[in-house]
């Protein structure tokens, strides 16, 4: 019986047409997906140089950019699926972007997005395809350069692990005990290398309303990383030893100490980073860093609202007033908690009230 016939029927069923090769199927492919990229990138770039009529142009092709996507699933599979919808989130199709968990939403803005996730997909998708015509680097390069504008990460950016030994401090991976940076920005005298080091343990207070002496420290600088919110969990300690720890994160800071109202001892430039953490220094416990945020100076030697290097220190030794505070604070909780321990302070847990934060976020 004849292939085109069905065994139970003398009425004749359509031929199945006949494969294309793998090699036609791929070459097709590549080259449909990269003239669909150019017309996308094309087309939207004169939108945004014109600055209308993008609406129209979007509803017009997103059905052409999710039909191209959707068709090569099935032969991808699941991870690629998953790489190409991170893609999209990523760029902002369908809403505003999400950068380091901190939602950015600029009006017209949205759909300009879209159109770059649309090429993003369609060109990854292209360059993704193994033994692709000559031009796969190039879109590839393309694809990443796109990606890269879109989602705010600089091209060929890496998560590379800083050098040191990693440990958990308060559940955070960090690595400790490692070389110091060698950018400029954080050339600095170390504590451990002045007069401050175990300050506080060797000038205790012995008596009640001895608040001298007393330090005010200032913060001039900081790792931009300490204010990226940690919007997911790959930096906590993970027993089966996948997570990530921090970058190398630095403060620089200037510090005065006030032996009376009208002597003081000034210490500028200190800087202290993640790298001069020693594995043999005490660790200061969240629930004593969140107590030494809630203490307060004593009326008698405060100056209200006023935050100076004294000496006469603010109402509220950490000012911890806005969101940025409040993520430098935590997202620094190993580098505050080895400053205390450097300085032999104890207020967070005994209460001592004579050190005081002149700002957090906010540089002078």
């Amino acid at each position: 019986m004849s292939a085109g016939l069905n065994s139970g029927s003398a009425e004749p069923t359509p031929a199945p047409a006949v494969p294309a090769t793998a090699k036609e199927r791929k070459n097709g492919m590549s080259w449909g997906c990269f003239a669909f990229g150019v017309a996308v990138l094309a087309l939207g770039w004169r939108d945004v140089r014109a600055g209308d009529g993008l609406g129209v142009i979007a509803l017009a092709f997103t059905p052409l950019a999710l039909a191209l996507v959707m068709r090569r699933l099935p032969r991808r599979g699941i991870a690629a699926h998953d790489a190409e919808a991170l893609a999209w989130e990523e760029s902002g199709w369908g809403g505003p972007g999400a950068i380091g968990g901190t939602t950015v939403a600029r009006p017209g803005n949205t759909l300009r997005a879209g159109w770059a996730g649309a090429a993003v997909a369609a060109l990854a998708g292209c360059a993704g395809q193994q033994g692709a015509n000559p031009l796969e680097g190039a879109i590839q390069g393309m694809s990443q350069a796109v990606g890269a504008a879109v989602s705010g990460k600089p091209t060929g950016a890496t998560d590379a692990p800083p050098a040191g030994t990693v440990v958990g401090i308060n559940g955070v991976l960090i690595a400790i005990d490692g070389p110091r940076p060698t950018d400029p920005r954080w050339s600095g005298s170390r504590i451990e290398d002045t007069p401050l080091r175990g300050f506080f343990a060797a000038h205790a207070a012995t008596k009640p309303g001895q608040y001298f002496p007393r330090v005010a420290i200032r913060i001039d600088d900081y790792s931009d990383s300490l204010l990226v919110p940690m919007s997911n969990t790959r930096h906590l300690a993970d027993p089966s030893g996948h997570g990530t720890p921090r970058p190398q994160e630095c403060l620089k800071f200037d510090a005065v100490v006030w032996s009376s109202d009208k002597q003081r001892q000034d210490f500028q430039g200190l800087v202290l980073c993640t790298s001069d953490i020693h594995a043999t220094d005490g660790v200061m416990t969240m629930g004593a860093l969140r107590s030494y945020a809630n203490l307060y100076a004593p009326v008698s030697i405060s100056s209200a609202q006023a935050r100076t290097m004294g000496p006469r220190e603010p109402a509220k030794l950490l000012p911890n007033f806005t969101d940025a505070d409040i993520q430098l604070y935590s997202n620094g909780q190993a580098l505050f908690s080895a400053l205390f321990t450097v300085l032999g302070y104890t207020g967070p847990v005994d209460g001592d009230q004579r050190l005081w934060f002149v700002n957090l976020a906010a540089k002078p």
